[in-house]
């Protein structure tokens, strides 16, 4: 899945979805175990983008997007 899971959620590739959280605004985030990312769905126009990893598990990285996550499985959101 080179797209990193960006666009209408509908049409995107997942592996293996876990960890699900839901944040304030009724945005969902995941981990897709599989492609070694945590996802974002947006509530407000259902978008599918890349929240953290780079989509592999090898490496090391600055930020979120760039970080790397070895089959990442439990996802957190803290309020506020």
């Amino acid at each position: 899945d080179d797209t990193g899971g960006q666009g209408q959620a509908k049409n995107v590739s997942i592996g293996y979805a876990s960890g699900i959280s839901m944040d304030e605004n009724g945005d969902i985030f995941f981990c897709d175990f599989s492609y070694h990312r945590v996802r974002r769905i947006s509530f407000s126009n259902q978008e599918s983008s890349l929240f953290a990893g780079k989509g592999s598990p090898v490496g090391d990285g600055g930020g979120l997007r760039s970080a790397t996550l070895n089959l990442p499985g439990t996802f957190y959101l803290e309020p506020g």
